[in-house]
This record gives structure tokens, C-alpha cells and sequence, in this order.
């Protein structure tokens, strides 16, 4: 009886709950994700844990192209690096991180996408010629669950094609065949720039400038009728803000941007001199963006913008009217040496946000 009494004193659940803080306030991802099954009161008061997951603040991926285990997230804020060893990455090489994905481009099946965090997988089969996805190729994707049932999920994936167009391939989990949606269907030569999941509806914008809705049925593109389009446009990226606005960031040659809201019921794109108590993350090369609220509280600027580097190791701060503030260094990633590369991918992970689609939004109506 002792024994036995002796046993339950000193078994994981009797640590005091200063002391497991102490302790996984040290772990990397890995250690944090397996702490929590260790027993139910581990999983109970690993409050940094639920912390962890529930912060806004982006972190910065740092991936090793074509190496298998070579990946971390480095926090800005806290100056700190994560490490993770996540062995699912043979014979796959990083593209994007996107919707809190790794997205990874293969040769069969032609993506995975991998949720270091939750530890969810999803494989996206090997299309035609017409959407072979490509590291240099691959654009964005954006994975969102149905709001009727969390089971059912969409991805749209975009994907550069031959002679300068691109292709959006929209695979749901309850249909077998995925669709691809080409600039070259039936004459309609739209080439999608960003899609992004804005009150539960997917909206793609194309190279001139057009906003519309992803339709399932029928295939295609309902485009909105809008007013005030920017007269001089670069490269076009659509943002969910998270505080009920739709955003258009005009990436001008670098270093000049310029944001526009979209007024639904006014149908218009108005220009933005300030973005208040937001700051907007980028990717220099490849320019896709995200919002931030109130970033004071996570250890970043007001009306900033991000702009970070996709191949070194900096990110570089503007104010809205384009001034240069500060250029912030990120401590580089040891490259391991059974791989070729000598590069890093650096990429901004924002902590899974669950995007949200309702179908009905998704399928035209005689009201339209």
C-alpha cells in the first residue's frame, strides 16, 4: 500500500503547475506537441501551450528546399527559434506556407500539405499536364473547412502554366475529380493572381484588376462589379483583415505599395491612406500578404508594413507612405550537410487560422 502510495506522489500528474511551465516554456514544437499526451493533466495545465497556439503573432519559416528534416519558425518578438523534425518530407521539396499549411510540392501526388502543429496531413493527387505543379510554378494555396461539417474541407491551389498563364485547381474533399479552373476554358482568359476566404466565400483577383467570387457550380468566376479600379497596378494581392474588410494590396516596384478597401455595398475600391492599428506581413519575392491587429501587443509596429525576404535572412520595415524604417536580421538556419542546397526558404507562418466556407455561397442561385 505504501509502494503504491509512494508511486501516485511521484507520477507526472503531482508536478506543481509552476514548475511544468518552467519546463515547456524551453520545448521546441515537437517537445510541446508530445508533452500534452504524456497523461490528462499535462494536457490540462499546459496553459503555454494553448497560449502558443492562440498567439496571433507571425512567425518566420525557415526551410531547407529539397532537405527532409531541415525546418524551423523564428519569432521575432521573443528573438527565439522553434525546431521541429517532422520526417514527412522525402522526396518533397517547401513551396509555401499558407491557411497554416507546409505546402510541399512532389512528383506523386503532386502536393502535401502538412500542419506542423496539428500534425494533419493532406495529399492532393497527381492532375494532368495542364496543372503539373511545379516548385518554381506554384503560387498559393488556401485550405478552408466547410462550416457544416469540419470533416469537409476545400483547397484551391494557384499555379503558374506556359506562356505566362495561370491555372486555379479547386479540390473538395467530398468530390473524387478535382476541377481546374484554366485561363484558357472556353475563351475566358482569366489569370487569378490571389484567392483568399473573406466571410466564409472564396474571392479570387486576376491580373487586370477584376475581383470575383469561386464558383463551384457553375465552374468559374462571378466577377463583382466594382467602381474607382486602380488606374496603375502591379502585382494585385486580396487580404482578409479579421476586422470585417476585404484588402487589396498594389505591389508597385519595390519598394512602393499601395492598399485599397473594397466597399461591398458602395461596390467601389477605396484607397487607404493608414491602416490604423494594423500592420500587413509580405514576401518580397513572392508577394503574398496578411494582416495583423493590434501588433503593438505582439511586439510589432502600427500601420506598418513587413516585407520579408523569401532567399536571406531580413525583413524590412516600411511606414505607410513607403519610408524606409528598419531592417530586422533573423539568425540563420544551419543548413545540413546531406543536402546540395545552400539556400533557406523563409516564408510567414501565422498559426492556424480556421477559414471557413459555406458551399451556398459557392454555388449560383436564381437570385443572381
Amino acid at each position: 500500500m505504501e509502494k503504491e502510495k509512494q508511486k501516485e506522489e511521484e507520477s507526472p500528474k503531482e508536478l506543481p503547475s509552476d514548475v511544468l511551465y518552467l519546463i515547456i516554456e524551453k520545448f521546441d514544437i515537437d517537445d510541446l506537441f508530445s508533452f500534452r499526451k504524456v497523461c490528462k493533466h499535462w494536457k490540462m495545465t499546459s496553459d503555454y501551450w494553448s497560449d502558443f497556439m492562440a498567439s496571433d503573432s507571425p512567425l518566420i519559416v525557415q526551410k531547407t528546399p529539397n532537405a527532409e528534416r531541415s525546418c524551423s519558425f523564428y519569432s521575432i518578438p521573443e528573438a527565439r527559434t522553434f525546431d521541429t523534425s517532422l520526417s514527412c518530407f522525402n522526396g518533397f521539396s517547401f513551396a509555401r506556407f499558407s491557411s497554416g499549411y507546409m505546402i510541399m510540392v512532389g512528383d506523386k501526388p503532386d502536393l502535401l500539405l502538412i500542419n506542423p502543429f496539428a500534425r494533419k496531413r493532406i495529399e492532393i493527387p497527381k492532375q494532368d499536364d495542364l496543372f503539373s505543379v511545379k516548385n518554381s510554378s506554384f503560387k498559393k494555396a488556401i485550405v478552408a473547412n466547410s462550416s457544416s461539417s469540419s470533416e469537409e474541407f476545400i483547397v484551391v491551389i494557384l499555379n503558374d502554366h506556359e506562356f505566362n498563364e495561370s491555372n486555379m485547381l479547386v479540390y473538395q474533399s467530398r468530390v473524387r475529380n478535382p476541377a481546374i479552373y484554366s485561363s484558357r476554358d472556353n475563351g475566358d482568359r482569366f489569370n487569378v493572381d490571389d484567392v483568399v476566404v473573406f466571410h466564409k466565400t472564396i474571392y479570387a483577383i486576376t491580373r487586370d484588376a477584376e475581383i470575383g467570387v469561386v464558383m463551384l457550380e457553375p465552374q468559374g468566376l462571378r466577377f463583382l462589379n466594382l467602381m474607382n479600379n486602380p488606374e496603375n497596378y502591379g502585382l494585385l494581392k486580396l487580404v482578409n483583415s479579421n476586422d470585417d474588410q476585404l484588402l487589396v494590396v498594389n505591389h508597385l516596384p519595390y519598394p512602393r505599395f499601395e492598399i485599397y478597401m473594397i466597399d461591398f455595398s458602395a461596390r467601389t475600391w477605396i484607397k487607404l491612406r493608414t491602416l490604423g492599428d494594423r500592420s500587413l506581413f509580405s514576401v518580397k519575392c513572392n508577394p503574398k500578404c496578411y494582416a495583423l491587429s493590434n501588433p503593438a501587443r505582439w511586439g510589432f509596429r502600427s500601420n506598418c508594413f513587413y516585407r520579408l525576404s523569401s532567399c536571406y535572412p531580413k525583413c524590412e520595415v516600411f511606414s505607410m507612405d513607403g519610408q524606409f524604417i528598419e531592417t530586422i536580421s533573423i539568425p540563420e538556419y544551419p543548413v545540413p550537410t546531406n543536402t546540395t542546397s545552400q539556400l533557406l526558404n523563409y516564408d510567414w507562418c501565422f498559426r492556424p487560422r480556421r477559414d471557413v466556407v459555406d458551399y451556398g455561397n459557392l454555388i449560383e442561385s436564381l437570385s443572381h
